[in-house]
């Protein structure tokens, strides 16, 4: 037979809910997670003739994750008596000196997170040569929203009731009880859907030079695409004129691949007082080991070779990509 199929598929789902030493659960510091993972493979083999075949598979997994604490959706601060924050959870209290109540992450939802990949492998028998080329695309997005102080966090230190001047005195507890709160956060993103790519390639030979010796050679390039998000909710502080550029805006593309270039640039020429323009190159590695293995009664010496090549080359410098002024 020429071809062969084969595949498999997985899920499982968790929905735990802790149990809790507080009279109401709300205010206590755990959060539980809700859970649901689909996993999938498919793999086509195909032999071409007596000295080729070529592997071909596909891999995609499809998760959910909803993060929440004990008092999502009970109302809670109306019920404490608070106003001007979103009533999704119990707000975080942390008083000074005393266990907190209130969880430090009200909610978090992910859903959904997928990876989708695509490999194959070309296998060619030639002679004392197995050749092998292949390439790998991978596919990643992540759809989540962050709600880790959506009906706030405060704090309150021993100042508002310690005696002026000296700071061993007051309580944390005492200030909580007055209503005096000396910080405070609240914390909620945007929906942020974020995309990425992984992609590779790769050809290899492994040479029987001889019945003792085998070299395994080979080269590989692969390369993670700057990520985006759909609505462009992304930013990076541009080191060069010290201001934050935000993606898809002010002439810089949606991966912010400009302003991260400078940074870099920056960062090098400051740390290493070193023209930019300079290529870098590592050296090639060559090792042989030699090992005496015992078969039966005899002695018999096995080689083991391995290789190495690092490059390392400023793309600016060699034109690959434009200067950035």
């Amino acid at each position: 037979m020429d071809d062969r199929f084969s595949g498999w598929y997985l899920t499982d789902h968790t929905s735990p809910y802790n149990t809790s030493v507080f009279p109401d659960p709300a205010a206590d510091t755990q959060t539980f997670s809700i859970t649901a993972h689909h996993y999938g493979y498919a793999s086509w083999f195909h032999i071409f003739g007596p000295n080729k075949m070529n592997d071909l598979s596909v891999t995609y997994a499809y998760r959910t994750l909803h993060t929440q604490s004990f008092g999502l959706g009970g109302d809670y601060p109306s019920k404490l008596g608070l106003r001007g924050v979103p009533e999704n959870a119990f707000p975080r209290f942390a008083p000074s000196g005393f266990s907190a109540l209130g969880s430090t992450q009200q909610e978090r939802r992910q859903d959904p997170i997928k990876t989708e990949t695509i490999l194959d492998s070309f296998i060619w028998v030639r002679g004392r040569h197995v050749l092998r080329f292949g390439f790998q695309g991978t596919y990643s997005s992540n759809d989540a929203v962050l709600l880790s102080a959506i009906s706030g966090s405060f704090s309150f230190s021993t100042l508002p009731t310690g005696l002026p001047g000296n700071s061993l005195t007051g309580s944390g507890l005492a200030s909580l009880l007055l209503g005096f709160p000396t910080g405070f956060g609240e914390l909620a993103t945007e929906e942020l859907d974020r995309r990425s790519w992984y992609l590779a390639g790769f050809v290899a030979d492994d040479w029987a030079v001889n019945s003792r010796l085998t070299l395994n050679l080979g080269l590989r390039w692969e390369t993670p695409t700057p990520r985006t998000e759909v609505n462009d909710y992304q930013s990076v502080f541009d080191l060069a004129s010290r201001t934050l550029k935000l993606a898809g805006q002010d002439g810089y593309p949606r991966t912010l691949l400009q302003a991260i270039r400078l940074n870099i640039r920056r960062t090098r020429e400051e740390a290493a007082g070193q023209d930019h323009r300079t290529a870098q190159i590592a050296a090639l590695a060559l090792g042989i080991l030699w090992v005496s293995a015992y078969l039966g009664p005899r002695q018999v010496p096995v080689y083991l070779a391995s290789s190495a090549v690092r490059v390392d080359i400023n793309p600016v410098a060699m034109g690959v990509v434009p200067d950035p002024e």
